[in-house]
């Protein structure tokens, strides 16, 4: 039997009086267990042979006036044609549809299960790139991410992901949370994809921009991090006023006659290093600016530094400017809610860190300690970010998150849930001396818990199923209880409503 997925079942009767009703429920619920899903999963297993996954959002059947002598075997051959008449309109409609256009005309022609396969990937990778959010009706077990589809579509050189660059139609959260799942390589192997010539340029600029700037001003990491934002710019939907001209060269790397002359090479050495050395003295740039002029001669990356001194001070002059427009610092912002997707009132997503919500009390004083509160709202967008990865330090401690794992904690720190956030952090020795602080505190009130320890009483309780519902006042999570979550009804605090000063929705917890 393969494997189907049901987001959301309901089962409506109508009863003329309530007490018929509740006497008939528990009945109805060993009826649909026993006697109908089996007749759905037959017919389901019957369209699965066809190679096709086809999903449906909504699915409505009416079986009709159920009296109560009727047959179940009645009841049941209603069911199953009701469910195979609406399936066969929706695989009629599914062959005629906009994804088979360029399948044959033969109404009988099929697509294989490699074909589908690819057509599930790249909407898997649509979706996580929209929203951030693992779909209902992705493996649960697999537990995809952006990072892990993006590679699966460049390892196979999926036509739709070199149409998609060529199109450029990015929107800023999508542009965003691209660039937070790509490292330099795997940057190399995507934009390779879109030009053959940029293969070329790329390995060019890297092995010039690390002979001239790593280990005196750059490390290697941060000469990669920096490069990926430059290659990706030309794919950028938006930019400030002061990349017009970094953007421009951007997109010379995808072109063959892409020419390294003065004006090249002046805005990405500027560029690169007003990202790690924004605060530079007058001097301390002219300084820099001829140290590295006269090493890129000495390494031929362009040769204009042996010209007339007026030559030399007019390209000087130009590395000065373009280093002042790329440093201008931006006022830090308050956290401002972006233009993300909305998300559906029937959506239900499953989260593995539920247990965090233990911490909701005491969530105001340990960020306030933490130096990313300013009147008991985030100081600004990077703290509210900071705050959502450092919870997940308390559940896994490493330093690369996927984003698809952090809906509970953007949600506790107030973040719109479909908004792209860093999944890379490296915390301080006061963050993770204040996360230990935390959870000694919170197992030490716990009277309950007797001895145990914070770290053990994270290790036993953060790492939890659950499953979160858009709700009218904001979510509801309900998580899956264990035997030994008795412990949980004897906390000295309540969890089963939190909204904290930067919550703009109230997040209700059933455990």
């Amino acid at each position: 039997m393969a494997r189907h997925i049901i987001h959301t079942q309901r089962l409506e009767l109508n009863y003329a009086k309530e007490e018929l009703a509740r006497a008939d429920q528990n009945r109805w619920g060993e009826i649909y267990e026993k006697e109908l899903l089996p007749v759905m999963e037959e017919v389901f297993d019957r369209y699965e042979q066809n190679g096709f996954h086809l999903r449906l959002d909504r699915l409505d059947l009416n079986l009709g006036s159920i009296p109560p002598s009727l047959d179940l075997d009645i009841l049941k051959s209603r069911l199953k044609n009701q469910l195979e008449d609406q399936l066969a309109v929706s695989l009629d409609k599914k062959l005629k549809g906009k994804d088979f256009e360029k399948r044959s005309q033969d109404s009988n022609d099929t697509s294989s299960p490699s074909d589908e396969e690819s057509h599930s990937t790249w909407e898997l990778f649509i979706h996580l790139l929209r929203y951030g959010i693992r779909p209902w009706w992705s493996s649960t077990t697999k537990k995809p991410s952006l990072k892990t589809v993006l590679q699966d579509l460049i390892e196979g050189e999926s036509p739709k992901l070199i149409e998609f660059l060529e199109q450029k139609k990015f929107s800023s959260q999508e542009w965003n949370r691209l660039i937070q799942v790509l490292d330099f390589q795997k940057t190399y192997d995507l934009l390779s994809l879109r030009s053959p010539h940029f293969s070329i340029n790329a390995r060019r600029l890297y092995s010039a921009c690390r002979k001239l700037l790593v280990n005196n001003w750059l490390t290697k990491d941060q000469l990669e991090e920096l490069l990926i934002e430059f290659f990706m710019m030309d794919l950028k939907p938006f930019s400030e006023k002061s990349e017009e001209e970094i953007r421009k060269f951007s997109a010379a790397i995808f072109r063959p006659d892409l020419e390294t002359n003065s004006d090249f090479f002046i805005h990405l050495m500027a560029w690169l290093l007003s990202k790690k050395t924004p605060e530079m003295t007058a001097p301390k740039i002219r300084e820099v600016g001829k140290e590295l002029l006269t090493k890129s001669r000495t390494y031929g990356f362009y040769r204009s530094w042996s010209s007339t001194g007026e030559r030399r001070e007019s390209l000087l002059k130009k590395f000065t400017e373009a280093y002042l427009q790329y440093s201008k610092q931006k006022v830090k912002e308050k956290p401002k809610r972006l233009d993300t997707p909305k998300p559906q009132d029937d959506e239900v997503f499953i989260v593995s860190n539920a247990g965090l919500v233990i911490l909701g009390p005491f969530l105001k004083h340990f960020f306030s300690n933490l130096g990313y509160l300013e009147d008991k709202n985030f100081k600004d967008q990077s703290s509210q970010e900071r705050a959502a990865l450092l919870l997940q330090n308390l559940v896994d401690p490493n330093a690369e998150y996927a984003e698809e794992d952090l809906l509970l904690n953007k949600i506790l720190c107030g973040i719109p849930i479909h908004q792209a956030i860093p999944i890379k952090a490296s915390f301080s020795d006061a963050e993770k001396e204040e996360s230990i602080a935390l959870l000694e505190s919170v197992a030490h009130h716990w009277e309950a818990l007797k001895t145990t320890s914070g770290s053990a009483m994270a290790k036993g309780f953060f790492p939890r199923e659950g499953s979160i519902r858009i709700i009218d006042s904001g979510f509801k999570l309900q998580v899956n209880r264990l035997s030994f979550d008795i412990l949980i009804d004897r906390l000295p605090w309540a969890i089963s409503i939190i909204k904290l000063p930067w919550m703009d929705e109230t997040l209700i917890t059933e455990w």
